[in-house]
């Protein structure tokens, strides 16, 4: 037996607009509703039930009002609100290229929201590091995450939408670096590693450029949705970072939501590319202004977990895939979910 409909039988002169009426629904959602379905009663063509003599009604219909209203007690609200995020989150990323060549990274990211002057600005600290569950060890990750952890955390303003806006206090980080830099350089010597320091440092004299870079990558673009995401109805446009310190690229985007029998409520967003853009020029961070390969495609995907109570993050995960003639060139995954207090 089917819950989700039940079988009317029509009564004479009785029209399809008095029946929708019973369930508030309009003529149009009942036929479409009944088609849906139409296998079991017969395709309805017309309003006037032409060849028809019973039509196919849910049995727990909701109207637009109530599914609105259903939606907005078990999603995020529209504005952005501090108690959004865990205080801590592990992140899995992974790297696979034409090559199949995959890399994986595993990290735990702090973070503390703050309200300062009317802004809000969000702390962030990552750590603990491992590749493929065993320690970094290669000298340019070592020196990398050694020179963030002399910044961490990294200060950003959000708009009331929970977007990036720029880097908080720029002018902390060069300080902190420059601080650290001669225990760095007890450690790292060579002239490989003095090199790396001076770019390092000389790239935080540049926040604009900084803020920059932090906003192209996957785990600031999926950690810091617009609250909006959580209430589309129709197709939208945004631009996405596809590669890192690359450009943002024009995507079309779609939304589709569910929160029936579990205790998180889910936001899957999908996106395609909307403008001819060349994957070369993705992956160098340079668009030109002639398209070499027009067969060049690209997709995102990013999935939300958030309690339906208290609205806070549990878990979230994006995919970018880069293709070319339906080879599959560069794909980054990534995924977050918030730890438990032991």
């Amino acid at each position: 037996m089917n819950n989700e409909f039940e079988i009317y039988e029509i009564k004479p002169n009785e029209t399809l607009s008095q029946i929708a009426k019973r369930f508030e629904m309009s003529s149009e959602e009942l036929q479409a509703f009944h088609n849906l379905h139409y296998k079991k009663a017969g395709l309805m063509w017309f309003s006037n039930f032409v060849g028809i003599n019973k039509i196919l009604v849910p049995t727990n219909y909701k109207s637009k009002a109530e599914r609105k209203k259903e939606h907005q007690q078990n999603f995020p609200p529209k504005e952005f609100f501090k108690e959004f995020y865990g205080k801590k989150y592990t992140v899995k990323e992974t790297f696979e290229n034409s090559y199949k060549e995959i890399s994986e990274i595993d990290y735990q990211l702090e973070l503390q929201i703050n309200e300062e002057k009317e802004e809000i600005v969000v702390q962030i600290a990552s750590k603990n590091f491992t590749k493929r569950k065993n320690p970094v060890d290669d000298k340019i990750s070592s020196i990398a995450i050694a020179c963030m952890d002399a910044v961490n955390p990294i200060g950003f303003v959000l708009d009331n939408k929970g977007k990036l806006k720029k880097l908080a206090h720029p002018e902390v980080y060069l300080k902190r670096f420059s601080e650290k830099r001669p225990s760095l350089e007890d450690f790292f010597v060579g002239e490989v590693y003095q090199n790396y320091l001076d770019k390092f440092q000389e790239s935080w004299k540049n926040p604009e450029n900084i803020f920059e870079k932090f906003r192209s990558q996957l785990l600031y673009q999926l950690l810091f949705p617009s609250m909006n995401w959580f209430h589309k109805s129709d197709e939208w446009q945004d631009k996405k970072n596809l590669a890192p310190n690359s450009f943002p690229v024009k995507m079309n985007f779609n939304a589709t939501y569910e929160h029936e029998e579990t205790e998180f409520a889910t936001t899957k967003i999908t996106g395609t590319i909307a403008e001819e853009i060349s994957i070369q020029d993705i992956l160098r961070g340079i668009k030109l202004d002639k398209i070499l390969d027009n067969s060049s495609e690209a997709f995102a995907y990013f999935n939300y977990f958030t309690n339906k109570k208290t609205k806070i993050l549990n878990s979230a995960d994006a995919k970018i895939i880069l293709s070319f003639e339906d080879k599959s060139i560069l794909s980054h995954s990534i995924s977050i979910t918030a730890m438990r207090k032991k």
